[in-house]
């Protein structure tokens, strides 16, 4: 009888959907383990084994390790671990056994499956079974739809995950066997991660990993480290990847030490740091034979090889041969293949990297030539062993080299009838064992070369075309109807000269084949093969074309002078060329206010976006580097005014009051780049001015328009570029519609102008009293400094505002009351005192302002 310890497991935040239930049959015990057919069983037997659920009379927690058990039946585990979906909390799936309750029974799944493994945690010894020791055999045990995510967001050690173990030890007899993972699995780890196993210091044994695997350091398709071992017939499908910066990735371990492998496979994209095909690292003196790489290899980080990443720490002996697809792709390439990332291999026997290493085309692979090679260049097996390698050969056959009799993919080598080269195929029947000899005095083995006909030639063109096509073609035999298709060899047609294709122009190149079956039968094709044209090449970085005020980014073929023109300086916005290239155009533009506008380029803009922020209705300062023309649209929004004059009235204290004037624009009228404007929103907020037809000029340094009175010269300064910095005795800036002076603190943004209002000095014939900062008169003599008046009002008049900004000028006028009476003489807009009265112009008076 047994007591129920726990009714409700949470592990991770979930609750058990469903109640274990304890086995019919079994006890459990080596020869007469538990007999499981459902997943209630199996729940149980988990629980029974990691003390959940204890025998009656049993101390609560009493575990149960050495427990036994063998599947009677496929086993779904979908009630038991689950996500949180469809209303259901996180089920995560307990571990079979600990670090500290170290499983060490029999498991014997008899070729059943387990689907819908499912566990997300962050610990240490993570997957189906947690922790297996030294006594532990796991066998014949299929996994389909698993899912183990083993990743800790704290820095947690989340290391050793696997599907079917975290880790795995056990000196021999204990195993590993017959163990694999379905194409919808996945596994998600840190340090030693593997789709099979995490850490396994276990021997292991025909296993086949299908799912993808990721990790940090030390990640395989079957595990992810193993020390002092064997793995043997292992195969891995999966794609497995390691962090950028971690170590040692690849399709069966990531890390081997002290390890032989035997009969091993990769068929998986590795992707990481130190990665290799069969292992990322091997360790001191380990070994590998008879093994096969046919996946992409790329690296993230470290050096790279198609079989090895990185060998450290005495010698790594290849024996038998080292295969690998010639045709897969290191690093991006299938140029320059290493074997090796770092290190390098040893041979026994006298024999060198040629004798042992070999390199095999898709063709060759599928062909079955490297499965017979991989059993030792035999089809029968010594007396007391069983062949590795096998292959269903033919047009509907395996690509490539398994690890799975089906008892009909044996592959045999032999000869077709009237050939010179072996083939390979799945039967022994009407084949030649000897070779087509065109010396031979009978006709055993098919010598009529002299029947053949040709059929029609075949080329086919490689993608990369810089690479020779293939041609194809079929001899037929008159006599007996005997076909052969040899491997035609392709060259160059001396009769013709090849023409590199160019940008615009398509090139050819020329070839021709021919084929011997002996002096008397010799055949022969021509072929031609387009080469298309180049396109340009705009790999070059993005330049300015001071001539043309554009940026631009040419073509960096020879004798290519095609260009690309862009309105930015990074290239993101293109430009589009009149039929000269003097102008330029771009169909759409953003130009946000506020923001640094530094391009040089010059071009017209069909529609401009300009965006803006209004936190009030009062007048803004506008200073924008695009034309365009005030329009109906525009002012049911917005109003928009050019500084006109300047008024500058004396006060009865001797003090200077400023005020501007601006008139208001109207429809028709045109807003040039770079000039100060004036700009209010009906309504405040944000607003996204959208105009046709805008002409967007150079950006430029800080500029201005100026005016002079007698007194004080006056700048209205633009930017593009915001400032910071300002003299608080001169400078105005625009706040809530009144010109304020300046303070150490004042900054202005992008795309706005200030006021500088500064005394003049009396060198020029003006009256003193005007110095700056009180110099030689101030507030109590003279005409008072321009400091004296820290704000300057706005005033809107209306009128023609179309020349106002290029006819500045400045209007001095005394009050009632002033201390200062008229500036008796008469001056030009400058200041400059005339000699004579103008016969015609705009000139200042006794201090009034004349219009002739």
């Amino acid at each position: 009888m047994l007591l129920l310890v726990m009714a409700i497991l949470m592990p991770y935040g979930g609750a058990w959907a469903q109640t274990p239930k304890r086995p019919a049959k079994g006890n459990g015990t080596v020869n007469n383990p538990f007999l499981i057919s459902t997943a209630a069983e199996l729940a149980w037997f988990r629980d029974y084994v990691n003390g959940t659920i204890v025998d009656d009379g049993k101390a609560a927690g009493t575990t149960h390790p050495a427990a036994s058990a063998m599947l009677t039946a496929d086993i779904d585990l979908k009630n038991y671990c689950h996500a949180a979906e469809d209303g259901k909390e996180l089920l995560s799936w307990i571990p079979i056994g600990n670090y500290s309750n170290r499983w060490e029974g029999n498991m014997d799944g008899q070729g059943h499956t387990i689907s819908n493994l499912y566990i997300k945690t962050a610990q240490k010894n993570v997957g189906f079974f947690g922790y297996t020791n030294d006594g532990a055999t796991i066998q014949d045990l299929i996994f389909d739809n698993a899912k183990v995510e083993n990743v800790s967001t704290t820095n947690k050690k989340a290391n050793y995950t696997g599907i079917l173990a975290g880790y795995a030890y056990g000196d021999s007899p204990s195993h590993i066997k017959g163990i694999k993972t379905t194409n919808n699995c996945t596994v998600i780890g840190q340090d030693n991660t593997g789709g099979i196993v995490g850490g396994a210091d276990i021997n292991l044994e025909n296993c086949e990993n299908h799912s993808s695997v990721k990790g940090k350091s030390q990640v395989g398709g079957i595990a992810g480290e193993c020390y002092e071992r064997n793995i043997k017939r292992c195969t891995n499908y999966g794609t497995v990847e390691n962090n950028a910066n971690s170590y040692y990735v690849s399709g069966i371990i990531g890390l081997a030490y002290r390890t032989s492998i035997e009969d091993c496979a990769n068929y998986g994209k590795i992707t990481g740091c130190y990665a290799g095909g069969i292992a990322g690292i091997m360790m001191q003196n380990t070994s590998i034979q008879n093994v096969f790489s046919y996946g992409d290899v790329t690296k993230t980080n470290g050096n790279s090889g198609i079989i090895i990443g990185y060998v450290e720490g005495g010698t790594l002996t290849a024996k038998g041969i080292v295969a690998y697809n010639k045709e897969a792709l290191l690093n991006n390439s299938s140029d320059n293949i290493k074997i090796v990332g770092e290190g390098s291999l040893t041979f026994d026997d006298g024999k060198e990297e040629a004798d042992v290493v070999k390199a095999f085309t898709k063709q060759q692979i599928k062909s079955g030539e490297v499965a017979w090679l991989l059993n030792g260049s035999t089809s029968a097996p010594t007396e007391g062993s069983t062949l590795a390698w096998y292959q269903k050969l033919g047009e509907n056959g395996d690509a490539y080299p398994v690890l799975t009799s089906t008892g009909e993919n044996t592959v045999y080598e032999a000869y077709h009838h009237g050939e010179k080269d072996r083939f390979f195929s799945n039967t022994v029947a009407n084949q030649h064992s000897v070779a087509y000899n065109a010396e031979a005095e009978d006709e055993a083995n098919g010598n009529h070369d002299l029947s053949y006909e040709a059929g029609e030639y075949t080329w086919t063109e490689a993608e990369d075309k810089t690479q020779v096509p293939s041609v194809a073609v079929t001899y037929t035999c008159k006599v007996c109807g005997k076909t052969e298709t040899p491997q035609m060899t392709v060259e160059h047609d001396a009769e013709h000269d090849n023409v590199e294709a160019t940008c615009t122009e398509d090139g050819h190149k020329y070839y021709k084949t021919s084929y011997a079956f002996n002096a008397k039968a010799i055949f022969s094709n021509a072929y031609t093969q387009t080469l298309p044209a180049l396109g340009h090449n705009m790999s070059e970085d993005v330049t300015f074309n001071d001539s043309k005020s554009i940026y631009q980014k040419g073509c960096t073929r020879a004798d290519c002078d095609y260009h690309d023109y862009y309105a930015t300086s990074d290239g993101s916005i293109e430009a589009k060329p009149n039929d000269d290239a003097s102008a330029f155009t771009v169909e759409a533009f953003t130009l946000n206010d506020a923001t640094v506008y530094n391009s040089k380029a010059k071009f017209t803009v069909k529609q401009l976006s300009y965006t803006r922020s209004f936190t009030h209705d009062k007048w803004q300062a506008l200073y924008v580097p695009f034309e365009t023309e005030v329009t109906e649209e525009l002012l049911k929004d917005f109003e928009l005014a050019a500084p006109n004059n300047l008024h500058e009235y004396e006060l009865a204290d001797g003090k200077t009051k400023i005020s501007l004037e601006a008139k208001l624009m109207k429809s028709g009228y045109t807003i040039k780049a770079l000039r100060p404007y004036l700009i209010r929103a009906k309504e405040a907020g944000e607003k996204t001015i959208q105009l046709t037809d805008c002409s967007l000029k150079e950006a430029a340094e800080d500029s201005y328009v100026d005016c002079s009175s007698v007194l004080r010269h006056y700048k209205f300064i633009g930017t593009l570029q915001g400032k910071t910095s300002f003299d608080t005795s001169a400078d105005f800036v625009l706040q809530q519609g009144v010109f304020l002076g300046t303070e150490t603190d004042t900054q202005l943004k992008p795309m706005r102008w200030y006021l500088n209002a500064t005394d003049r000095n009396t060198d020029m014939g003006i009256l003193p009293g005007s110095g700056n900062n009180g110099d030689g008169g101030g507030a109590d003599g003279g005409n008072g400094s321009t400091q004296a008046s820290r704000s300057i009002n706005i005033t809107i008049v209306d009128g023609d505002a179309t020349t106002g900004i290029d006819d500045l000028h400045v209007i001095t006028e005394q009050t009632s009351g002033s201390k200062n009476g008229a500036r008796l003489g008469i001056y030009d807009l400058q200041g400059r005192k005339l000699s004579q009265e103008p016969q015609n112009g705009v000139y200042i008076k006794d201090g009034k302002k004349v219009i002739k």
